[in-house]
């Protein structure tokens, strides 16, 4: 139902931490490294405990009041019902503290609209999100949660559930976290890079565990020159994934969120988006 690539076995942002510190006594020096090797999706440290751990990770973004002059959402928190440019379209509602994307029903999907025309040539995204797995569906858990950016002259309507995410009928691209496995499909849930017009997958994910247990985690998604990264919960999921023949067009960015036969609830807390070659919005 999507694509993705392997998380791989590093972080997407920085190495191993280091740290140092003077023994009072003896004036010695004592540093410590802590390596990560992959496992399921996350890592695992060389103390043999998973991560990550704690609380969930946050983006480093600047705050809406960083530069007036760059009006896209820095660090958009829905403590209150989203104003315009942003739209809900389908099943998307404002429940605090968050937009939920789509209930525990069938075939349910829910679009998260930017309705301010970009140009995709560069851009980053990352969302918090949770996915509880669904209690109603005939299927089980699906079908995901994702980011795309969609050609058009109108900001799209949410058309079609499922592996489409509401965005059936239009052309682009998407990262999405499929959490229902097809008969083709890897292991659920996986992290997709994928067309939207005909499903065709562009990359996929090994699997990647605990996305569907009702926690924040955070999706981060990069476009440079027709090269598409994806991270989850700050590990890379695949290699990075060039789109053959890609040229840069405008159009919408969407968060979106489907629904099948499996079910799910899915819920966005954040979304940070940066974009463009230079000024005081890009990446």
């Amino acid at each position: 139902m999507s694509c993705g690539s392997a998380p791989s076995d590093c972080r997407a942002s920085r190495g191993p931490s280091i740290a140092a510190w003077a023994a009072l006594s003896s004036g010695l020096a004592l540093c410590c490294c802590t390596a990560a090797t992959s496992f399921d999706g996350f890592s695992r440290n060389v103390s043999g405990a998973d991560e990550p751990t704690g609380a969930p990770p946050r983006f480093e973004v600047a705050p809406d009041t960083a530069d007036a002059a760059c009006e896209l959402p820095l660090d958009a928190v829905f403590g209150a019902p989203p104003a315009p440019p942003w739209a809900l379209s389908g099943f998307a509602r404002w429940r605090a503290p968050g937009i939920e994307l789509t209930p525990d029903l069938p075939n349910a999907a829910g679009l998260l609209v930017w309705e301010r025309p970009m140009t995709f040539d560069r851009f980053s995204v990352d969302i918090a999100f949770t996915i509880e797995a669904g209690t109603v569906g005939s299927q089980g858990t699906g079908d995901g949660i994702g980011v795309a950016w969609v050609a058009g002259s109108r900001p799209p309507e949410r058309r079609g559930a499922g592996e489409d995410m509401g965005l059936e009928g239009t052309s682009g691209f998407k990262v999405m976290i499929d959490t229902y496995k097809n008969p083709t499909d890897p292991d659920a849930p996986y992290v997709a890079l994928a067309r939207t017009d005909d499903r065709s997958r562009l990359a996929t994910s090994t699997p990647f565990t605990r996305l569907t247990d009702g926690r924040e985690h955070t999706l981060r998604v990069e476009l440079d020159d027709g090269v598409v990264t994806a991270v989850v919960d700050g590990w890379r999921a695949f290699e990075p994934a060039r789109i053959r023949g890609y040229e840069p067009f405008s159009g919408y960015l969407v968060i979106a969120a489907g629904t099948g036969g499996a079910t799910a609830l899915h819920t966005i807390q954040r979304v940070s988006i940066r974009s463009g070659r230079g000024g005081p919005c890009a990446p």
